[in-house]
């Protein structure tokens, strides 16, 4: 019974954190002390989906930022550019050359990086990322 009960506010968790990406928010409607995340976040099954959930939720603020940047707001706009395109990058050095498009980064870099992101969310390989295997 205690099981279902954790499954049940894990779920109501993470369906919170995918719409809202904030903690407190996603407890309180979890019905959960906000140090519980902390505790499931000690299983890594429970460690993907959360980090999958708050994916989810950058997803939805980018592609907001997005709507705004082309609905007439220049900063967004320019932030965006930036982001996508690391040569419009004023502050920081740009992952690959000046001048380089991602269409000129080797395959091999590019998969790289991919398996680095996806070993950071909690996935093995990039591989089970895309198609769920292990």
């Amino acid at each position: 019974m205690r099981e279902l009960k954790t499954e049940i506010a894990q779920e109501k968790f993470l369906k919170s954190i995918a719409e809202l990406a904030n903690i407190s928010e996603a407890a309180k409607a979890a019905g959960v002390a906000r140090s519980t995340h902390y505790h499931w976040l000690k299983d890594p099954e429970y460690r993907k989906r959360f980090l999958e959930a708050r994916e989810m939720a950058y997803d939805r603020l980018e592609r907001a930022a997005f709507e705004r940047a082309l609905a007439g707001s220049d900063r967004l706009l320019t932030f965006l550019l930036s982001a996508y395109r690391p040569k419009f990058r004023v502050d920081v050095p740009p992952l690959v050359a000046s001048g380089d498009d991602l269409a000129d980064v080797p395959d091999d870099k590019l998969m790289a990086e991919a398996e680095a992101e996806a070993r950071a969310m909690g996935y093995q390989s990039i591989a089970e990322l895309w198609g769920g295997q292990s």
